[in-house]
């Protein structure tokens, strides 16, 4: 049987260090494993209790004084009129 204070202690833990707090990074964490059915329910809980949010991805936005934003495209555009 998952222990619900192991988990939240690894989910603190995995917090702290910057890491991303998920089910299977817990269940890696604890000592006797324990199924995504009993695991997941309690990093849920744990994600509430934090109010936690995951940090958005950051992509490389095109510069803003680009004078042709297109151009980053990696495929070209053409229009075939005829």
């Amino acid at each position: 049987m998952v222990n619900r204070n192991e988990v939240v202690a690894i989910a603190d833990r995995l917090h702290a260090a910057g890491k991303r707090v998920s089910v299977r990074a817990v269940r890696e964490g604890l000592r006797r494993g324990g199924s995504f059915g009993d695991v997941g329910p309690m990093v849920a809980d744990w994600k509430l209790a934090n109010n936690w949010r995951t940090r958005p991805v950051q992509e490389d936005l095109p510069d803003s004084r680009t004078k042709d934003p297109l151009s980053r495209l990696k495929v070209p555009l053409s229009i075939n009129l005829e």
